[in-house]
């Protein structure tokens, strides 16, 4: 069923359902990924797209093949937001405002608190505000979650990417559980574009030698930094780390690898986009991370029956059960880390068992056709309710 055969409003008024998705696009990781995905698949959905972002992003090429609306802040900064917030609403006339992430979120949030946007505004969450300040200042902290809580009344309605994110909206923010929707992430299942032997020559690495990968920015909260502490405690020759992604800690761990005498057995792949080739030729996929919501490279590796060890957060719980889809360890634990990685590469029959289990649980929950049509779904819903919004005083 479309989009607009489900909105009354929308027939009445002779044309689809209008959605104005907003990201900064400040980064290539998951989320971002994740915004372009949503807004394409729900413009093949019926849906009249567009995208509101910052100058200068991350993702230029890929903005720039868009077939619908591209809306461009004139500035950075909460004047660059406002602007672009009040042009792209009167140019396009949206039904719903999709504030994606945590500085979209806030900025989008803080617009609707003062111009009462008539479209329904959602704010998609994929982490807490307990994750989103991990290291700052005591008093940067203050002040943001000040400002954080005082605008989270000025969205309609929370896309929670996660049941724990939405239990602590709950429990920590107060938001009502009326207003809150658990959809979790999906990934596409990206085909290889070249052979796994391919890559192979291309690192330098022998036919049948072990590949355990991990995709994500090279950041503190990624954990790269444990993994390696993890590979060092491995016996030499029991296979080769491929590290895809890039990001501020890049010379840093390259050091570190030097450091621990692993250096030739680590391969910095940098960004690539042939993500799908380097998922059907690793053998074991990593996820150290300190915090997450429910992460896409997660779920990309599952759909290709790849045996997932990753940290024990309550958000991949809802992807991997310990023993079942893949081995999980507590964050920064690199020992625990080491145990699962020899555990896991020791055991071909283990390997094939837990990959076999995730792709399983791929397909039941976490295919675009499935989340895709739980949007389409809440879209249409959320464009229909009578709005009830507080005022500022």
């Amino acid at each position: 069923m479309r989009a607009d055969r489900l909105d009354p409003g929308a027939e009445s008024r002779g044309r689809k359902l209008r959605l104005l998705f907003v990201e900064a696009f400040k980064t290539t990781g998951g989320q971002e990924r994740f915004a372009l995905s949503l807004s394409q698949g729900m413009e093949d959905r019926g849906f009249e797209v567009a995208i509101l972002t910052e100058p200068g992003t991350a993702m230029e090429a890929q903005l720039a093949g868009l077939k619908w609306r591209v809306f461009r802040c004139p500035r950075s900064g909460a004047r660059g937001w406002w602007r672009g917030l009040q042009a792209s609403s009167r140019s396009f006339g949206p039904d719903v405002i999709v504030l994606n992430g945590d500085r979209a979120g806030y900025w989008g949030r803080l617009f609707n608190a003062f111009r009462h946007s008539p479209a329904r505004v959602v704010w998609i969450a994929h982490l807490h505000l307990d994750d989103i300040v991990r290291g700052w200042t005591r008093t940067k902290f203050a002040a943001y979650r000040a400002a954080y809580r005082a605008t989270l009344p000025f969205c309609d309605h929370i896309v929670a990417v996660s049941g724990d994110i939405a239990a602590r909206l709950r429990q920590r923010d107060g938001v009502p559980a009326a207003k809150i929707t658990v959809i979790r992430n999906w990934a596409p299942l990206m085909p290889a574009r070249c052979a796994a032997s391919v890559l192979r020559r291309k690192y330098g690495i022998a036919d049948g030698e072990p590949l355990v990968g991990v995709i994500g920015r090279l950041d503190r909260q990624k954990g790269q930094a444990i993994l390696l502490e993890a590979w060092r405690e491995l016996p030499r020759g029991q296979g080769v780390l491929l590290l895809l992604g890039e990001g501020t800690l890049k010379e840093s761990l390259r050091r570190q690898a030097e450091h621990f005498g692993i250096d030739t057995e680590i391969r910095f792949c940098g960004l690539v986009e042939d993500v799908g080739s380097y998922l059907e030729a690793i053998d074991v996929f990593v996820l150290p991370s300190l915090y997450e919501g429910l992460p896409l490279a997660l779920l990309e590796a599952m759909s290709h029956g790849l045996p997932v060890i990753a940290s024990d957060l309550a958000g991949i719980r809802e992807a991997v059960r310990d023993g079942v889809e893949g081995l999980l360890v507590e964050p920064g634990d690199a020992v625990s880390l080491a145990a699962a990685l020899e555990r896991t590469l020791g055991d071909p029959a283990l390997r094939r068992r837990l990959g076999a289990a995730a792709r399983r649980r791929y397909e039941e929950e976490f295919t675009p056709e499935i989340v895709l049509t739980a949007y389409e779904k809440f879209f249409a819903e959320v464009a229909t309710q009578t709005l009830r919004r507080p005022r500022l005083s």
